[in-house]
């Protein structure tokens, strides 16, 4: 384990493997209690994510995960799902982008996850339009129903590393397991077209679901953002 960088908002370590950190557990690594976050980077050996999350050292801390994977890298295993009815559309213009990105991530991350994410600060419209652009966001539709949605903005992660963040996806719930596989097939091949070189997804460690998603079409555990809860 090394120490990266440290400052009086957080500490950046790299781990060649994820044992390190319940060694550092053992070994009563010090993590002041004035500094409220660890950046914990994760090397080549195993990134099994589980084993980092239930260490005793993060108890009451609220955990990211940042998945990563090349473009080309992507996929899912078996043949292609053809579905006539689906199709991809654009939304046609920032105001409708803004809306439908806030509208569905209310709907179906912070109302579902309330309890978790009670007090979190929440990205402006403002911050939003900024952010985003029609060109890196589709949605996909079944007889002009949207029935999924894909958000990308450029970014550039905590080690300097450009790559096009998914920063928001959804897909309806509901969807028989054929149609959903063409969905995410759809989403796949269009996030190959819009990204350069690496894809990048920033996840809650309680969101199990979108966790196993991004893993099943590819993305592995990079690092992770391990900050102190709140006292209320």
């Amino acid at each position: 384990m090394k120490v990266l960088d440290s400052d009086k908002d957080k500490i950046i370590l790299e781990v060649a493997d994820i044992s390190e950190i319940t060694e550092a557990e053992k070994n009563s690594f010090n993590w002041p209690a004035s500094v409220p976050k660890l950046v914990v980077k994760l090397g080549g050996g195993e990134r099994d994510e589980e084993k980092i999350i239930g260490a005793r050292v993060f108890e009451n801390c609220k955990i990211r995960i940042i998945y990563g994977a090349p473009k080309d890298g992507i996929g899912l295993s078996g043949g292609v799902n053809d579905f006539p009815e689906l199709t991809v559309s654009k939304i046609a213009d920032k105001t409708e982008l803004v809306e439908f990105y806030l509208k569905t991530q209310k709907k179906h991350f912070n109302d579902v996850w309330a309890a978790e994410t009670s007090g979190a600060p929440q990205l402006s419209p403002a911050v939003l339009a900024e952010k985003l652009s029609v060109e890196n966001a589709i949605c996909l539709e079944i007889k002009g129903v949207r029935v999924g949605f894909v958000a990308l903005v450029d970014w550039v992660n905590w080690f300097g590393v450009p790559s096009s963040l998914v920063s928001w996806i959804w897909i309806d719930g509901e969807l028989r397991p054929e149609v959903r596989k063409a969905v995410h097939q759809k989403i796949i091949r269009w996030l190959r077209e819009r990204t350069a070189e690496k894809l990048s997804c920033v996840v809650d460690v309680f969101n199990v679901r979108s966790r196993r998603f991004f893993k099943k079409i590819g993305f592995i555990p990079e690092c992770l953002i391990v900050s102190r809860k709140q006292l209320h």
